[in-house]
């Protein structure tokens, strides 16, 4: 839960330092109304999202390819099927670029943490931290600062990319030495 916070922290700080106004957070949500929030973003957008992203399909994919092939294929599904949300946004609340990129490498990110683990929830815990911190902060920035702002994750978590690929491996993204591929959800 730990690396998309601070994922998001370090890009609102990059985006701030390259003179963007701190962001005003508004009143405190409270503990009881963010940890609420991420619950229900756990559920709705973790659970179904990835029992199917990382339940079924990555392991089906690595049946046939390396890791990181089937990690940037799968993000490339991923971006596709975020498309009609991206193109029906008349706000920009998403830009799309920068958007599709953070997608690509959050793939990455996340088949390196299921088959490290094995374990879908880690991967439901991820995108929930990560799509709660963002709606936190993201807001908060809105105006001629927040498109960089979406650049900087965007390119952050690119970096976590190449750092994942580097210490893992590409062939297997994973951290262990257990070679036994895993045959779907668990």
């Amino acid at each position: 839960m730990g690396l998309p916070c601070l994922l998001v922290t370090v890009a609102t700080g990059l985006t701030v330092s390259g003179g963007a106004p701190a962001p005003e957070l508004g009143p405190n949500p409270g503990w009881f109304m963010l940890l609420g929030s991420f619950a229900f973003t756990l559920l709705t957008v973790g659970l179904f999202e990835e029992l199917g992203w990382r339940g079924y399909a990555l392991p089906l994919l690595q049946q046939n390819r390396p890791a990181l092939s089937a990690a940037l294929l799968l993000g490339l599904v991923w971006a596709a099927w975020h498309l009609p949300e991206l193109l029906s946004d008349p706000t920009g609340q998403r830009p799309a670029l920068p958007f599709l990129l953070m997608v690509l490498a959050q793939s990455v990110l996340l088949a390196w943490l299921y088959n490290s683990s094995g374990s879908v929830p880690i991967c439901m815990v991820f995108h929930a931290a990560f799509n709660t911190s963002g709606a936190l902060v993201f807001p908060a920035l809105l105006g001629p600062d927040y498109l960089t702002l979406w650049w900087t994750v965007a390119l952050l978590h690119v970096l976590a990319a190449l750092v994942v690929i580097a210490v893992a491996g590409p062939a297997r993204l994973a951290r262990t030495l257990d070679t036994t591929p895993s045959h779907g959800i668990t």
